[in-house]
């Protein structure tokens, strides 16, 4: 009996250059998932990364489709959940817009749980289940904790045309 080993060294879950993992972690060094959200909305200039969350937060889950993607996050402070979700288009006519601190990026607020960071390509919004979780600092610290990560380099990084 003969057998072929095939090692795929850009898709070994151990190697240092490449890990897939859960969390689309911005340092790029969870690519898998990155490229799939990446791959969710093509015309996207920006995909939403995790740059580091506060304590008491937690990355759960993301829900990848042909439309776009969700991530879901979880406090244990509230026992609450935000998601945070890249679509192509974000409806914002209800929504207030504000300094997005950003000169590629614009954000709307609607009814202070809904934010939504329209861009390029896309938006990246953040719903939360109420005003006191996204007023709080816990809150604001979660939104801070978010990054958005430009294709351009996530395409150079992964070696993958995006």
């Amino acid at each position: 009996m003969i057998v072929t080993v095939l090692t795929l060294s850009a898709c070994d879950p151990g190697s240092a250059e490449w890990r897939v993992g859960p969390e689309p972690q911005c340092d790029t060094t969870s690519r898998g998932t990155l490229l799939l959200i990446a791959q969710s909305v093509p015309e996207a200039s920006l995909i939403p990364c995790i740059n580091g969350l506060p304590v008491a937060w937690e990355y759960t889950d993301v829900d990848v489709t042909s439309n776009g993607s969700t991530l879901h996050f979880e406090t244990d402070t509230y026992d609450l959940e935000v998601a945070v979700t890249l679509e192509s288009s974000c409806e914002v006519s209800a929504a207030e817009e504000i300094d997005s601190g950003r000169t590629d990026v614009t954000l709307f607020v609607e009814d202070d749980i809904r934010f939504a960071y329209v861009f390029e390509g896309g938006c990246i919004r953040f719903d939360y289940p109420n005003q006191m979780l996204a007023a709080a600092d816990e809150g604001i610290d979660f939104r801070a904790g978010i990054g958005f990560l430009n294709r351009a380099e996530l395409a150079a990084r992964s070696g993958w045309e995006l």
